[in-house]
């Protein structure tokens, strides 16, 4: 039976306004006789800019433990799409969307991204482009649901 944290408020709740940016490939560099990874200049400022407003809504301290996470992102609906279309079915992958937020919020919202052992996510037209984050934190007790 799964376990549905949804039946509780999220103890993290927050939109972030603005084009939702995917994680893009990282650059390969050297420094000396050690390489590294380098973030693309586009996920590096939104990741910057989704911290920056995550520290508005962070809990202290970091939460610990299993984590459930649900990602909406939102985007500006093109003048050649259809006005029944709902669901952006094109590009950007969600994948990469639901990376660069994930990886943005370590440090901010909680240790490491392993954290998170559940996920739901959605990418879908709206007139108000962002991503809305929610989080819930679960118990290793077992709570069934339905």
């Amino acid at each position: 039976m799964l376990i549905l944290p949804c039946v509780h408020d999220p103890v993290v709740s927050f939109k972030v306004h603005g084009n939702p940016v995917p994680q893009g490939r990282p650059r390969i560099i050297k420094k000396g006789q050690h390489y590294g990874a380098k973030d693309p200049d586009t996920s590096r400022v939104y990741k910057d800019r989704l911290r920056l407003l995550a520290h508005e809504h962070r809990q202290e301290p970091l939460l610990e433990g299993p984590l459930f996470l649900r990602l909406t992102f939102e985007v500006l609906k093109p003048k050649s799409a259809r006005k029944r279309d709902v669901w952006r079915h094109k590009k950007p992958d969600l994948d990469n969307l639901v990376k660069a937020v994930m990886d943005a919020m370590v440090g901010v919202m909680y240790r490491d991204d392993a954290q998170i052992v559940g996920l739901e996510s959605y990418k879908l037209y709206s007139a108000s482009p962002g991503v809305t984050l929610e989080l819930w934190t679960l118990s290793d007790e077992k709570e069934e649901v339905g």
